[in-house]
């Protein structure tokens, strides 16, 4: 983010934007509540038969989940919006306060775009007016308001581009219908990214070691044991393990459930160890959880609505990468 942009950016227009969501939302609340209560509550005490005690029921059932859905989004995006927001007036506040120090150090800070500003000397000694005296700085006062300033607009670009990134994993977490993924703030929208991130890459390990089971020392297989353990209950785990695993040939499912056949046998010697015996539980539940209806991988029936719908604990794919503040940063007066 450019210093001017922070500056002296219209955040009124953001405020606006954020105004007419939380007016949507609210909006969406009612229709919630009345799909809910009316629609899907006659539904389901409706004495139906035939084709309408299932097809009937259950499309009306999942169609009001979708306006459940709908809301938690929306009500998602405000928060993200305005969490935001106030992050980046908090941001703006402090650069303001910075730039007035170093004014009274007779400093200023010129912006030179694409992320980029210098320190400079406000009013040269030379040409002050007559009588004029000039406040007196050293390079340490140059260096620390360059220093000031670009930990400022650090923290704004990733305030900024972390809300755009998952504000657009939100949108894009499911190809129909709408997300139920709950976020009170931007902070809580980011860790929820960064969880299924090192989610996939822990299954990633754990797929890999399963696939030399046979062969697993035993430090290797307590590895094991304590990534399948942690990711039992996180849909994104699951599903990347089964995506990447491989046991005796077999792929996917088939391999996990040949997986706890072998565990379940009592393993490489015949008996279930403790560390073998956590393997079995976690395996169990790693397949629950990769077939449960808010799972990437549940079955075509149970993960649809009139769309799909994404797990609250399954952040969608993160797309894009934040703009960085390019280094290095040149501080002092201009030759």
């Amino acid at each position: 983010m450019d210093l001017d942009v922070l500056l002296h950016g219209n955040f009124a227009k953001l405020g606006e934007a954020i105004s007419d969501s939380d007016s949507m939302t609210k909006k969406l609340e009612t229709l919630e509540r009345d799909a809910r209560h009316n629609l899907k509550a006659k539904a389901m005490e409706a004495h139906w038969e035939g084709v309408n005690a299932t097809v009937s029921r259950e499309f009306v059932a999942k169609t009001a989940d979708e306006f459940t859905d709908a809301h938690t989004q929306a009500q998602s995006i405000t928060n993200i919006l305005r969490d935001t927001r106030e992050e980046l007036v908090s941001y703006r506040t402090h650069l303001q306060e910075a730039l007035e120090r170093g004014r009274k150090k007779n400093l200023t800070v010129v912006d030179d775009g694409c992320g980029m500003f210098h320190v400079q000397m406000n009013v040269h000694p030379d040409r002050a007016a007559k009588g004029t005296t000039v406040p007196e700085h050293d390079e340490l006062d140059v260096e620390l308001l360059r220093d000031e300033v670009q930990k400022i607009l650090s923290k704004a670009t990733e305030s900024d581009s972390s809300a755009a990134r998952v504000l657009k994993s939100l949108v894009d977490s499911v190809k129909e219908g709408f997300a139920d993924s709950d976020y009170r703030d931007r902070d809580g929208a980011v860790d929820a990214e960064k969880k299924a991130e090192k989610d996939k890459q822990d299954a990633k390990e754990a797929a890999q070691l399963y696939s030399r089971l046979d062969g697993l020392s035993d430090e290797e297989m307590k590895r094991l044991a304590t990534l399948t353990a942690k990711g039992k209950n996180s849909p994104v785990f699951a599903s990347e393990l089964l995506k990447n695993l491989n046991y005796h040939g077999r792929d996917g499912q088939e391999a996990l459930l040949l997986l706890a056949q072998n565990v379940e046998s009592g393993g490489r010697d015949g008996k279930l160890s403790s560390t073998e015996g956590r393997l079995r539980d976690a395996l169990s539940a790693n397949l629950a959880t990769a077939t449960r209806p808010d799972a990437p991988l549940a079955p075509v029936a149970a993960n649809h609505r009139t769309g799909p719908r994404s797990s609250s604990k399954r952040p969608a794919r993160a797309t894009g990468s934040p703009r960085s503040i390019r280094e290095p940063w040149r501080a002092g007066p201009r030759a």
